[in-house]
């Protein structure tokens, strides 16, 4: 093309501009950081293990009617599990001292069932033992607000 001029020179912005092309922009886009995550994920499954046990055990009262000296036990675990889960999904530095307490306490009665039933108490023990893990695992996860 012989003859050919450039065009005048617009400034950046203005109506008569040209549309930008994806190869002018010599800016590099930065990547946004990744959010981080506020809950590992074994200490979710840790909460959800006590959440489905306690509600299991207030299950066992309210199904099987147990009004006598071992329903209110019961009743008692199933509260005390449901809590130890909220305090755990919550992160709270006392949910990690609930959940020792509450896996400690599934390996005992674990225990105590496995004389009379072996599976329910090893897979009770097995539970409990998960969430005994999985707090000390995380424990630099519970930290203070």
């Amino acid at each position: 093309m012989m003859g050919a001029v450039d065009p005048p020179w617009t400034p950046p912005g203005s109506p008569d501009e040209p549309p930008r092309r994806s190869f002018e922009d010599f800016e590099v886009p930065v990547p946004a950081e990744a959010p981080r995550v506020r809950r590992p994920a074994v200490v979710s499954t840790a909460a959800l293990v006590l959440f489905v046990a306690g509600a299991m055990n207030a299950l066992f009262v309210v199904l099987f009617e147990q009004a006598g000296s071992i329903g209110p036990l019961y009743l008692v675990l199933a509260a005390a599990q449901l809590i130890a889960a909220v305090l755990l999904i919550t992160m709270s530095p006392i949910g990690r001292v609930a959940g020792l307490v509450m896996g400690g306490l599934g390996v005992v009665l674990g225990v105590i069932q496995a004389t009379s039933a072996a599976t329910s108490g090893l897979m009770s023990m097995a539970l409990s033992g998960f969430v005994i893990w999985a707090v000390v695992a995380s424990g630099p996860s519970f930290h203070r607000r």
